[in-house]
């Protein structure tokens, strides 16, 4: 029996009006593409209304993708549906015609006669499309004074309206409808001459002054409500490619249900708004050593006018926590009627990012001094709880809002100065969390995760904004698994241990169980197949204040596997040592604020969230034992030169000792743990006094504004003999003049490389990985070097068929693999070959050296096409 069509309450509908007219502009640029969207979507409501059951919001989003999709493949068959459509409505009668113009005609004219202040509030607010933020601003006074002015003035309206017709409200509703998002000064001037000349009844205005909603198969309008609310290091797996053996996390691509956007110029904000005068600063004057120069476009790629843009000097990218609603300190600017702002400030670091009531940071900005772009999308507030299977909350559970994949393939603009933000709250001690900075961006999902759950991921426009449940459940194990506990030296089992397994790690529970499912699919060691083959074959406990447990299997089956028992028991051992010592200059003088550290360290695994795009963060037995969590564990000489270094095992070591002011280093190797005397030399004589040189490109023309700076690798962790994370450590360097000149003082002779960063050029590490190091390449040259770089290109491939590949790659003229670079704002993801999806690779970066663009599918050749780019363009290769 089928199901019935759902009559959906009055009060639910008119709860989803807000939503359906944002995700309609999620989904289409243009600004009345997406009101008629919204509209035929309703349309369509009316005819094929959802079946009992349904998720009205999943049933809603899947028409108007469907419908958007229908548009994007045949824009001939759109036009003959709005030559049909004038078609038919060229047929309505005179007479209704006449009502529907005296109807509107009587809607402007009260407007034009509310009382002050609630004209020019809602004018501001429904004719000029600015933010109650803005208006605020604008005017001078409190945002809930706004507020209280446009539901005031609202009502003031349909109260009138009532009047005029006889208190019947559906009348003049059902009239208006289909004026909403026409001119009254272009087609129907002749008609209408009104003093109000080309005032628009827009869509938002007349929702806002009526309620439309589809009831069954009538559509109804309500006189209620005003204003709708909308709210708001190298690494494993993935990242920067820094040597042949790092493993490289999967590119991404471009979402199938969104269309590259086309740009709209607001005319009526900047009418009301107008531009300033040509030289004058859109910040107020102020002593300024920076201006940085951008644009603040939407999550569908339209200029905002009108949005405030701060300088946050407390850190960037995806290290920046931007969940909370606090506005960021520091300087401020506005954006234009185009969108484009200039902000002054005395700090030349940290992040820039939106800061209005109504949207939020999606992509933020790096700071520099022009060419920056901001992506925002309006703001969602979302609140709920995450619970067990059994009903119990669960505390610190992580809500993190994941972008589409491909979202940066979306826009036309190049973001290569635009970094992500962490987008993600944790749960109270009730289980209860608050996301008020949730991004209204079409395709993304919440992503709920907490250590020994399995993962879950939502529709993020198909959830309710309040009260919202959420139910982790914990993993059901296969039969193909390692279990076991872990122990203390007198046999008491130990809670809270870490057990590392391959790129997996876990922690024992409060009876020091522990286990592993060799058959889950959700794993670090199951990513780590798809670069390369290895076998786990040891398991290895570690606990604060113990040497660790090992256990390897030592019979192996037919295939190679090692054989595990039914429970695995790892034993933690004794203390764990340390080693001490000082560092001293050649003359045996200590050396203060040194570095020092263990280079070999004994590989434990992965810690995180498997399900997560970022790679494991990779630890190591030591690092844990000495206290901290992973990363490079790096110890301070004091004043006397003096050091230790915690938390090691009973075996010998190689130390490292490096001056952080120029990266001059010493390597002591074969130290015992347990030794005290340790004397580690940093010998001044092993750097050059000064390095001097040219950059210049390919032509040898002199390239202006490069960083060359000096860097090296100063910790690499290792995997299966693999190199999978890097820590750097650098100086600040120098920055080329308009002749390309740079000079360098103490720069080691080995164990450092120069980097070289410009806005227009390839990154370039010269001297990495050089037998010899820099000694070698400079040779006697060190005070006339010429160093050349890429000039940095910029291009995007579409294919007209787009299943006819999947990856790229580029090749040069001589037929050599370049490496290709996507940059993301506090870093890079540099692959030989980069994705496809859906047709479409995300905007890439290459040098100016590339020829020839290869496709590939399933890793095999497809073709071959020239590829022509220009520096400082971005180029769409159609294939």
């Amino acid at each position: 029996m089928s199901a019935e069509p759902m009559s959906p309450s009055l009060e639910l509908l008119l709860r989803e009006t807000s939503w359906i007219r944002r995700l309609a502009r999620s989904l289409v640029a243009d600004a009345n593409q997406a009101d008629d969207l919204a509209q035929e979507t309703w349309m369509r409501a009316l005819e094929h209304p959802p079946r009992v059951g349904e998720s009205l919001r999943g049933w809603i989003a899947t028409v108007m993708r469907n419908l958007a999709r229908e548009r994007r493949r045949s824009e001939g068959r759109r036009a003959e549906r709005e030559e049909r459509s004038a078609r038919f409505e060229s047929l309505a009668s005179s007479a209704e015609l006449v009502g529907r113009l005296a109807t509107q005609r009587s809607v402007v004219e009260a407007v034009m006669e509310l009382d002050e202040p609630y004209r020019t509030a809602i004018l501001l607010r429904y004719f000029e499309e600015c933010t109650p933020t803005r208006i605020a601003r604008e005017l001078g006074v409190p945002l809930p004074t706004v507020k209280s002015r446009l539901a005031r003035g609202l009502e003031k309206l349909r109260a009138r309206l009532d009047r005029e017709h006889g208190g019947e409200g559906r009348t003049w509703c059902l009239a208006l409808l289909p004026l909403a998002g026409r001119p009254l000064g272009a087609a129907s001037a002749p008609l209408l001459p009104l003093s109000v000349g080309a005032l628009a009844l827009n869509a938002k205005f007349l929702l806002s002054l009526a309620g439309a909603a589809v009831v069954g198969a009538v559509l109804f309008v309500a006189l209620r409500g005003s204003e709708p609310t909308a709210r708001r290091t190298e690494g494993p797996l993935g990242g920067t490619r820094e040597d042949p053996n790092t493993l490289a996390a999967p590119g991404t691509g471009r979402s199938p249900e969104v269309l590259a956007s086309s740009r709209e110029e607001p005319a009526r904000v900047a009418a009301a708004h107008p531009a300033r005068p040509a030289g004058e600063s859109p910040v107020a004057a102020r002593p300024a050593s920076f201006i940085f120069r951008g644009r603040v476009i939407d999550a569908a790629g339209r200029a905002l006018p009108g949005i405030a843009v701060r300088h946050a000097s407390n850190g960037p990218g995806r290290d920046l926590d931007w969940s909370a609603p606090d506005a960021p300190s520091g300087a401020r600017a506005e954006t234009d009627a185009h969108g484009r702002f200039e902000l002054a400030t005395s700090d030349g670091g940290g992040t820039l990012l939106v800061d209005d009531e109504d949207y939020v940071t999606v992509l933020a900005g790096k700071p520099i001094l022009t060419g920056i772009v901001l992506v925002a999308a309006e703001r969602l507030e979302l609140s709920g709880a995450v619970f067990d299977e059994f009903g119990l909350p669960l505390e610190g559970a992580s809500l993190r809002v994941v972008l589409p994949e491909g979202f940066r393939g979306r826009f036309d603009e190049v973001l290569d100065f635009s970094a992500d933000l962490s987008l993600e709250v944790r749960t109270r001690e009730d289980g209860a969390f608050a996301f008020p900075n949730a991004p209204f961006v079409a395709g993304a999902k919440l992503s709920a995760t907490r250590e020994g759950y399995v993962s879950l991921e939502e529709d993020l426009l198909l959830l309710p904004m309040r009260d919202h449940v959420i139910v982790l459940h914990r993993p059901l194990l296969s039969t193909r698994r390692i279990t076991g506990i872990v122990i203390d030296p007198l046999g008491a089992p130990v809670e809270g241990a870490s057990v590392g397994f391959g790129l997996d790690t876990t922690r024992s529970d409060e009876r020091g169980n522990f286990a592993f499912d060799l058959a889950a699919e959700r794993s670090f060691n199951a990513s780590a197949q798809r670069f390369f083959i290895f076998v786990p074959d040891a398991l290895i406990a570690v606990k604060p204040g113990f040497q660790p447990g090992t256990f390897a299997p030592s019979a192996r089956d037919e295939a190679g596997e090692p054989v595990w028992p039914d429970r695995v028991i790892l034993r933690l051992g004794s203390e764990p040592l340390s080693i001490g010592g000082r560092v001293v200059d050649a003359d045996g003088e200590p050396r203060a604020g040194v570095r020092v550290w263990a280079t070999d360290l004994t590989f434990l695994g992965g810690l995180g969230d498997p399900s997560r795009d970022e790679g494991p963060d990779v630890t190591h037995v030591e690092t844990l034992l000495a206290g901290k969590p992973s990363g490079w564990n790096w110890v301070e000489t004091e004043a006397d030169g003096r050091f230790r270094i915690e938390g090691l095992l009973d075996r010998d070591y190689t130390l490292e000792a490096m001056d952080p002011s120029n990266l001059l280093r010493a390597v002591e190797p074969d130290v015992a743990a347990g030794r005290r005397d340790v004397e580690i030399e940093l010998d001044s004589d092993a750097s050059f006094d000064s390095l001097r040189g040219i950059v210049a490109d390919h032509s040898g023309k002199p390239v202006a504004g490069v960083r060359v700076a000096t860097m090296c690798d100063a910790f690499r962790a290792r995997f299966q003999g693999r190199v999978i994370g890097t820590h750097h450590s650098g100086t600040d360097g120098v920055v080329t003049d308009a002749l390309g000149r740079f000079a360098l003082n103490e720069v080691p002779k080995d164990l450092v490389y120069l980097r070289l960063d410009g806005a227009d050029t390839i990154p370039l590490e010269w001297g990495r990985g050089i037998e010899g190091g820099l000694a070698t390449l400079v040779g006697e040259d060190f005070d006339d070097l010429v160093i050349t770089v890429s000039v940095r290109c910029h291009f995007q491939v579409e294919l007209s068929v787009p299943d006819e590949a999947d990856e790229i790659s580029v090749l040069d003229a001589e037929g050599r693999v370049l490496v290709i670079s996507e940059f993301l704002g506090n870093g890079r993801r540099e692959l030989e070959r980069q994705p496809i999806l859906e047709g479409r690779t995300n905007t890439l970066g290459i040098g100016d050296e590339a020829r020839t663009i290869v496709l590939f599918k399933g890793g095999i050749e497809v073709r071959r096409a020239a590829l022509e780019l220009a520096a400082g363009e971005r180029v769409l290769v159609r294939l």
